[in-house]
């Protein structure tokens, strides 16, 4: 029984080699296309290591509330023909107004 295990385990160790061999001859092969593709594509090792690192290029910082300029006040452009209520057409639409749309209506009607 032990010589059985001992076949098994060379031919384990053969084949477990016959994979190493062709692991690496594989991986030649896709190195080869690499390059290839680089070449065509006129690319250097820099230009892809940011993509394989996973490093991205700094975003920028945003602008504290505090540095930004303060927003003024804007005319209404929007206006309900019978309450007279307006909307300046910044942030979300008035519930008249999505109403008026859903109905059929269209917002330039209600263009001041």
């Amino acid at each position: 029984m032990t010589n059985a295990i001992a076949k098994i385990n060379a031919q384990i160790k053969k084949l477990e080699e016959q994979h190493r061999q062709l692991t690496l001859r594989r991986r030649a092969d896709e190195i080869k296309n690499i390059v290839q593709t680089m070449r065509e594509y006129g690319l250097s090792p820099q230009d892809i290591l940011p993509a394989f690192t996973g490093e991205q290029r700094k975003k920028k910082t945003p602008i504290k509330p505090s540095q930004r300029k303060p927003r003024g006040p804007v005319a209404p452009k929007y206006r309900h023909p019978t309450t007279g209520e307006t909307w300046t057409g910044r942030g979300r639409a008035p519930r008249w107004l999505v109403a008026a749309e859903s109905d059929g209506a269209d917002r330039a009607d209600y263009r001041i």
